[in-house]
Formats: C-alpha cells, structure tokens, sequence
C-alpha cells in the first residue's frame, strides 16, 4: 500500500467512523469497502493518531456486572468497540438573541459536553462583548481539557462572509465592530465565524429532525431582525454575497404605515414599533397572541380592536413575503421559526388560504417550536463548525499532514 493509498484510506476510516457514536472493526469494512487486513493497519493507523480508541467499558453495577453490556449471542471474542475520543477536540455553537443567548459544546463524535443559556446582558462597548462571550465559551469548554477547534456564533441579523455585520441591531451594535471577530478570536484561542441565526436555526431542525434531509426548505426566522434561510437544490445554503440578500426590511408594505417594511412587521422589534404607533401599548410580544414564552406566560388582554387590526397587518404581510419567496425561489417547503412563530401559527389558516388562491402549488408551512430555539440554533451552529471541523481532518488525513494533537 502506498503512502497516498494509505493516508486516503486513514482519512475515509475516519469519515465512516464520525457517523457513529461507536463502531467495530467490522462495520467500518461494511461502511467503507475496505478488506479486514487494510481496516485493521488503518485502526492502528488512526490509534496512534488519537483519532480513534477503544471505547471506555460500561460502569459496574453493585453486583460487579457491567450495567448495560451486551451478552454475547454466541461463543468467541466479542469485538472490540470503537469510538472517537474526546481528546480529539470540541467544537461550541452560539445562540447569541437579544433576550437569551445559549450555549452548546461538543467533542468532535458530536456527543454533548455542555450546554447553558443566560439571559444577554446590554452591552455599550465591543470590548465589554468580547469579555462577556469569551467568559461564556470559557465556562462551556471546561468539561474536557480537549483543544477548542471552533466556534460558530448564531447573530439576529444578516451576516456576509462569515465576518460581517452590516446592519446589527441597535441594542447590540458591538457585533458590527470591525474588531470584534479578532478580538473575540484572540480570547478563546479559536477560530471564530459568524452567521446568521436563520441559517443556524435551519440546521439544528435539521438534526433535530424536525425538516427532513432531502427537504430543500426555506426558513424565515422571524425574532429581533427578519433573517432567511434557503437551501438550494444542490443541498447548499444560500450566501448572499452582499448586505442585500435577505434584507425584507427594503421592502415597503404600505399596508401597515408609510414607515412599515415587510422586514419589520415580521420582526418583534419592527412588530412593537408599530404597535407604538398605533397606540396599542404591549407589556411583552408575547400579549399579541397569549400563552407560554421563554420569560413567563403573557395572556392577551381583554378584546381589544386595536390588537386585531395588528395582528391582521402582521398576517397580511406573511403572506405577502410568502407569496414573494414562493414566487422567487419556488421552496417545497417553508419553515417559519422564531419568537413570532406562535403568532405565525395563530395566522396560519388565513396566510394559507391566501397562498392557495394565488399559486397553483403552493408550499407546505411548518411552523417551529419557539420555546426551544436557543438550543435549536445552538445546535445548529455546533453541528456546522463540527461539520468544518471534520472535513478538515479527513483533508488533513488524506494529504498526510496531520499531527497528533
């Protein structure tokens, strides 16, 4: 076998070996192809690596007995269970809201580490923010002593290049700083990247199984800002590759007031504007609709004539992005996630019969759980930095450039 042969074969090894919690010998023959002689040199291979080891045996129980451990169906040598050790590395994703930021770590094998959510201070400055985060990465490592790969923070606004932030909201500017990636970058000794939290939040239903693979859905994520999500039919997602793509808040909806965009009526902070304006005063978002939220139970006031004429402008221009998107970029499915999406759900009837009567064959509506969203779009930003991180040791693997540690 020759070293590029070899190192190809450690590098699908390893491919096949992170699609499982554990593995033998013989499933990565079975998910690989390779001979049993060829799998046995490339485990060794990948051991002295510290890319694979035997998996920690099951705990003892009082009687001596391992609790959980299988019984041999038959005579012989049981084989030997593989897994990916955490020593590996981790990798943490960020769900950085205006009300709650959470917090998911987890080791390369994708296995939770830890995982939190604090309430998200305000912060004046950027270096006030870079201080706040990194205590908060800090904290969410400490459960191994494994390297941090990566880090993808999940912001409430439209992000360019993996870096940028053109338009961040008023109350968290910080993230708009020049610095800010850099300085964040050099206070965890990671790499750090951004992006939008409606892309994180279309992944982590995605492993969540909420969307299934094959969907190709569009996401609208309607929270602080209006982001969007769109998987095209090659399975990638959508960049932009300006501050325009996504940007609803350009689009006048007449509708509401003549300082009303299509951006703002689906977002809390445009949707509560509005309300000002009309003279409908709002103790939370939450009264628009009724019921439980991540800050308490808000229950709508008695009926109130101004409240239904919100929520009609609020369904009317749902439909109208709908309608635009589904015209544009023709999605089998739409999801729609966020803090609005219980009102998003209360509207549903209306907004699809206004979809049914203008398009033939319009797309089926999901409307996501907002009461898991921090983990939702945590778990979206650390299964795409483990994503990166993964096809970079396979590359690394193949090319013979990986070191242990």
């Amino acid at each position: 076998m020759s070293l590029t042969e070899r190192s190809r074969n450690q590098a699908n090894v390893f491919a096949a070996a992170i699609t499982r919690a554990t593995m033998t010998r013989g499933d990565l023959i079975a998910d690989t192809g390779l001979s049993k002689a060829t799998i046995a040199r490339i485990v060794d291979d990948l051991e002295a690596l510290g890319l694979l080891s035997p998996e920690a045996p099951a705990p003892v129980d009082g009687r001596g007995e391992a609790e959980s451990a299988p019984r041999p169906a038959s005579r012989g040598r049981r084989p030997t269970a593989l897994t990916v050790p955490a020593a590996v590395g981790q990798v943490i994703g960020v769900s950085l809201g205006l009300q709650r930021t959470g917090v998911l770590a987890v080791d390369l094998a994708g296995r939770e580490l830890s995982w939190g959510t604090v309430a998200t201070p305000s912060h004046a400055d950027v270096l006030a923010t870079v201080d706040w985060l990194g205590g908060l990465i800090a904290s969410a490592r400490e459960r191994t002593p494994a390297p941090l790969r990566r880090v993808l923070i999940a912001v409430p606004a439209r992000v360019v290049d993996g870096i940028r932030v053109p338009n961040p909201p008023a109350a968290m500017t910080a993230i708009g700083e020049a610095e800010f990636l850099s300085l964040l970058t050099d206070a965890v000794g990671a790499e750090v990247v951004l992006d939008t939290d409606a892309n994180m939040a279309l992944a982590g239903l995605t492993a969540e199984g909420f969307i299934p693979d094959d969907a190709r859905p569009l996401l609208l994520n309607m929270s602080t800002v209006l982001t969007m999500a769109l998987v095209r039919r090659d399975g990638s997602t959508a960049q932009g590759a300006s501050s325009s793509f996504g940007n609803f808040s350009a689009l006048p909806f007449p509708r509401g007031d003549e300082e009303s965009t299509l951006g703002s009526l689906l977002s809390t902070h445009g949707l509560e504007d509005y309300c000002a304006r009309r003279g409908l005063a709002l103790g939370h978002i939450s009264e628009l609709w009724g019921g439980d939220d991540e800050l308490g139970r808000f229950d709508t006031a008695s009926p109130s004539t101004a409240r239904d004429a919100v929520v009609d402008v609020f369904a009317e221009a749902l439909s109208a992005a709908l309608l635009m998107v589904s015209v544009i970029s023709d999605p089998l499915l739409v999801v729609l996630a966020g803090r609005l999406a219980p009102l998003a759900q209360r509207v549903l009837p209306r907004v699809t019969e206004t979809l049914a009567e203008a398009l033939d064959e319009p797309p089926q509506i999901l409307v996501a759980n907002s009461r898991t969203r921090a983990h939702t779009t945590s778990l979206g930003a650390a299964h795409m930095a483990l994503t990166t991180v993964q096809r970079d040791i396979c590359d690394r693997l193949a090319n013979g450039t990986w070191a242990r540690g």
